[in-house]
């Protein structure tokens, strides 16, 4: 297309006076994927009062700016809008408005414009195409929703119920993007986060007051039972009745056989031939999980062969 998109309409008022309608609850186009066709809708205050009837509760405007001078897209010529109405209570069209049908203040709608059923004029297919293949032209794409029932219009026409007019701020009702050189992207949908239980959170050390390594394959090791995946930063020691550190590791977990392997006695560092004698053993464990948490335990622990 050759002409050139003038970013005067990037979200100002003067372009809002075109659209057919007025937004009659305050209704936020947040953000739409081109690629897969997911958008959201919220809305900001207010109420929608009604469920939908025949005409359905909000529809989407959609038109170029410039307008199109010659335009392939049978729904949109000039300064005509492509409309879609969309039904709230329609079998089998749920796009997440609640039991009651009516959107309401702090609502967040999302849907794919691919999977909804689509009323008005301009049929989904050309919807579709006009979005598709002008989202590369030079003009930008300008869509709008509009809620059609129950509030009067911010100029004052009465609407089903004659309810004041709650939208503040009409600006947020519309998109202008395409994907080419002249225009900003539009604003990617709102997905909420999904909460993922951190098994961190409830990862309690385990630690045992016995051992008995004898090799007879029942409880022959000593160590501290612990996702290792949650660590930061570990360290466990395990001292003789003097003082005296015989075992340590920096890993998680780790096992101690009941051996020295730190060096008292006269033996080196990476022998650990030298087996502790039966008795009474204190451990340190100090460590530092995932979340910045800290953690320091002392406790006893019984040798017996």
């Amino acid at each position: 297309m050759a002409y050139v998109c003038v970013m005067r309409l990037l979200h100002t008022f003067p372009l809002f006076l075109i659209a057919p309608v007025w937004a009659q609850c305050d209704m936020e186009l947040y953000g739409y994927n081109p690629l897969t066709t997911e958008m959201t809708i919220v809305v900001k205050n207010g109420q929608c009062l009604t469920e939908a009837d025949s005409i359905g509760e909000f529809l989407l405007g959609l038109n170029f700016d410039p307008p199109l001078a010659v335009s392939p897209f049978e729904c949109v010529q000039g300064l005509d809008w492509a409309l879609l109405i969309f039904p709230l209570d329609f079998p089998g069209f749920d796009i997440g408005q609640g039991d009651d049908d009516i959107l309401q203040s702090g609502d967040t709608v999302n849907f794919f414009l691919t999977e909804v059923p689509f009323f008005g004029s301009g049929t989904s297919l050309c919807w579709i195409n006009a979005i598709e293949e002008g989202a590369f032209y030079d003009e930008c794409v300008v869509m709008t929703i509009h809620q059609i029932n129950d509030s009067e219009t911010i100029t004052g026409e009465s609407g089903l119920t004659n309810e004041p007019y709650p939208d503040v701020d009409p600006s947020d009702n519309i998109l202008v993007w395409s994907l080419g050189p002249n225009c900003e992207s539009p604003p990617w949908p709102y997905n909420p986060p999904v909460y993922v239980p951190d098994p961190c959170n409830d990862d309690a050390i385990f630690v045992p007051n016995a051992f008995t390594p004898n090799n007879d394959g029942k409880n022959d090791v000593f160590r501290a039972y612990t996702d290792g995946d949650c660590w930061l930063w570990w360290e466990m020691q395990v001292f003789n009745r003097w003082g005296d550190v015989v075992w340590e590791s920096d890993v998680p977990g780790a096992q101690w056989l009941g051996n020295n392997t730190v060096g008292v006695f006269g033996h080196s560092v990476s022998d650990g031939l030298y087996y502790v004698p039966d008795g009474v053993y204190y451990y340190k464990i100090r460590g530092q999980k995932r979340g910045d948490v800290w953690i320091e335990l002392n406790g006893i622990v019984n040798l017996l062969r």
